[in-house]
């Protein structure tokens, strides 16, 4: 019996030497091949032969699918050969697990918004990338610059506050924060026309650039007869998508906007019905429903949705001005005077922030007044962050 058993012993190690000796030639062999792989696809690419770069990049995919680099060289060398569309499908490939693979999206969400101009896949790339690795910089910058050109202002909102909890906001969208219930751009026209091009049916991009050109046009200075009448045009245009759109919040925005200007009070009232009950989180509607209820009387309604408004975006100068007016109608004068400064703080450092040709640009001098001023409304996320960023000590 126990030979029986020494012997079954014997044979069990003799198994498993020959298995971990195949595994591991198997192994070097394997590696070998992809060393191979490496090596001609750098030769080729040293000398520019991207056709047969593009060949060799092939056949290690086929063996070697679950690593980023046969993925990464057979893009480069289908986009060296022209074909950016097929390059993108190849980069759209890659393993998410790989470290490599984060650069390698970054670079098809570049081709996606620039020559390819599929905005919306690029944005779903920026996704991506920030399910891998939430800390990517240049990805929340892209998903929120196409918010902000898009008047997403909640998602463009959301998507800030979440990049401050990371530690990787963009330097520029403080600045978006501050402009935040209108962010107009100079060429966001042209920008959202641009992203038509391949969507023209796209509600989100025909209602973005016929919004983006009004309030530019309505901004002007000194509009000329030319300017007014196409004004009117883009007005008529966006009453059009009103009926077209229904619900389409950017639209009411627009409109709700330009009824407060004019104190129309029934016509608020009328647009304000219509106002999705799932745009919950538009602060900018609670601040108009504020209005509405300053304006017909009811003042404890009107201090309940401005501080509701306050609570989805602090930074809000004109909220705080308007609950200000409404808190001296209720004779809380030391509040209101309180909010007021505030207000008059907020309002003067936005003037400031909207003649900035590049948002970017803004100044370490007025982060620092943002800081301030964030301290000012409570919002002790972004006071905090900013005195983290200008390395301010307590």
């Amino acid at each position: 019996m126990r030979r029986k058993i020494g012997c079954g012993c014997a044979i069990v190690v003799v198994l498993f030497l020959v298995s971990y000796s195949s595994y591991w030639g198997y192994t070097r062999w394997n590696e070998n091949r992809i060393r191979k792989f490496r090596e001609e696809c750098l030769q080729h690419q040293s000398t520019s032969d991207w056709p047969h770069m593009e060949e060799v990049a092939r056949r290690w995919t086929a063996i070697d699918p679950h690593t980023a680099d046969p993925w990464l060289f057979l893009a480069i060398a289908i986009q060296e050969q022209g074909d950016l569309k097929a390059s993108a499908a190849v980069l759209n490939q890659l393993p998410d697990k790989d470290p490599k693979t984060i650069p390698g999206l970054l670079e098809l969400s570049a081709l996606q918004f620039g020559p390819l101009n599929k905005p919306l896949d690029g944005v779903a790339t920026c996704q991506r990338i920030l399910n891998i690795n939430p800390r990517i910089l240049e990805a929340r910058r892209r998903i929120i610059f196409f918010n902000a050109i898009c008047l997403q202002r909640t998602k463009m909102t959301a998507q800030i506050y979440e990049s401050i909890e990371f530690a990787c906001e963009p330097r520029e969208s403080y600045v978006y924060l501050m402009l935040g219930d209108a962010p107009i751009f100079s060429n966001g026209f042209q920008t959202a026309n641009h992203w038509l091009q391949n969507e023209p049916d796209s509600e989100l991009f025909l209602v973005a650039r016929t919004v983006q050109l009004a309030e530019n046009l309505a901004i002007l200075k000194e509009p000329t007869a030319e300017s007014k009448a196409q004004l009117e045009r883009a007005e008529q245009i966006l009453t059009d998508y009103g009926r077209q759109f229904p619900g389409n919040t950017v639209v009411l925005w627009y409109f709700l906007k330009s009824a407060i200007r004019r104190s129309d009070i029934e016509e608020v009232g009328k647009l304000l019905a219509k106002v999705p009950q799932d745009a919950g989180d538009e602060s900018v509607f609670w601040r108009y429903r504020g209005w509405y209820h300053a304006q017909v009387g009811e003042i404890e309604e009107a201090e309940a949705a401005y501080v509701k408004s306050a609570s989805l975006t602090p930074l809000d100068a004109q909220v705080w001005h308007e609950l200000a007016d409404v808190l001296r109608r209720m004779g809380k004068l030391t509040e209101a005077d309180n909010l007021q400064h505030i207000a008059a703080s907020g309002r003067q450092l936005r003037l400031e922030l909207q003649k900035l040709k590049d948002a970017a640009t803004v100044s370490d001098l007025q982060l620092e007044s943002i800081r301030q001023y964030a301290q000012a409304c409570g919002d002790h996320a972004v006071a905090d962050a900013l005195r983290k960023r200008l390395k301010i000590k307590l």
